[in-house]
């Protein structure tokens, strides 16, 4: 059960200050505690054991007669005060406060509208997404920031100053490697084997109920409002790992040609029986140069490099970075 501890109240009349959330009357000056009256709690309320009065913050908010202004408990059918019949008078509001009720008079932290949501973290909502959030618009800033540099382009006449070019050709080899992995392939020689945690998994064994705000019952008396969470433990998930060996294709060496010419040519290989030829790569750049003395590369492919002399004047489009393409050969 919600705990419910005993407000305060002061009075805007004659500045009386402390009195107790049951008094329904300023005992500095006589006046009747208002309509609209601020309940604050102090930090050394104690929890209310008698049932009694417990019931009896909890029957539910004051209400305001419509004649004197006083204020009157839930169940009262008359005005304690001047016996006016109860018809339809206004009651004080209840709130509910996210984290700790007010502590004086003069603090005013926002009522929550609603329930309140479990585990709350700061006094605004939103505050738990702040950080994720400036990080986001850090991370946006900079690939906008990035885009634009890389877009933003500009044209340029290249004069072709010189060529080069590359070729490798990759040389495997049929080795025994010893790998480590929970399925093994079939054409694999397992050498050892032990159980071992493959993953962790979370799983709910209960959950806690926590004080996680307080609810002003619009009477003098504050209720605990209790939020819960669940509790999870971790639990290793284990499964049979494998060392194992297996024959497999590992690139030993790779070979190059390169010049500074248009006379491209493939390096020769020499294998062994335990070796193959792996993946080819080549390369083919375009070396220029602006009449602002900037120098340029364009890698294109073998068919339009060979198209080209030293000499010739190709548009070139420039990005924020420095680099170029040649128009047309994107």
């Amino acid at each position: 059960m919600a705990a419910v501890r005993e407000g305060r109240w002061d009075c805007q009349r004659c500045g009386s200050t402390g009195l107790f959330g049951r008094d329904k009357i300023c005992h500095g000056c006589g006046s009747p505690r208002p309509e609209g009256v601020k309940f604050y709690m102090t930090d050394d309320a104690p929890v209310i054991t008698d049932q009694k009065v417990v019931e009896q913050a909890k029957a539910g908010a004051d209400w305001i007669c419509q004649y004197c202004g006083a204020s009157n408990p839930a169940l009262a059918d008359k005005c304690q005060q001047c016996e006016a019949p109860k018809g339809q008078a206004r009651t004080q509001g209840v709130k509910e406060y996210k984290g700790a009720a007010p502590k004086d008079g003069k603090e005013t932290p926002a009522p929550a509208a609603q329930a309140l949501a479990a585990a709350p973290t700061s006094s605004a909502p939103w505050a738990k997404y702040a950080i994720p959030l400036g990080i986001g618009a850090f991370v946006l800033f900079c690939c906008f920031a990035m885009s634009f540099v890389f877009f933003n382009t500009s044209q340029t006449t290249g004069t072709v100053e010189s060529f080069s070019w590359e070729r490798t050709i990759e040389v495997e080899e049929l080795q025994t490697v010893e790998e480590t992995g929970w399925d093994v392939p079939s054409d694999a020689r397992v050498i050892h084997e032990e159980e071992a945690v493959r993953s962790t998994e979370q799983t709910q064994v209960g959950e806690r109920t926590y004080v996680c705000g307080q609810r002003d019952l619009g009477n003098g008396f504050f209720e605990d409002v209790e939020c819960t969470e669940p509790i999870y433990e971790s639990e290793e998930v284990y499964d049979t790992q494998y060392t194992y060996e297996v024959e497999k294709w590992v690139e030993v060496e790779t070979e190059r040609a390169s010049g500074n010419n248009q006379d491209p040519y493939w390096p020769e290989i020499f294998l062994t029986d335990e070796q193959r030829e792996g993946d080819r790569a080549e390369t083919y750049t375009v070396h220029l140069e602006d009449e602002s003395g900037e120098d340029y590369e364009v890698n294109v492919s073998l068919g339009r490099w060979d198209d080209f002399d030293v000499g010739d004047e190709l548009t070139l489009e420039v990005n924020g970075f420095g680099a170029a393409e040649l128009v047309g050969e994107k």
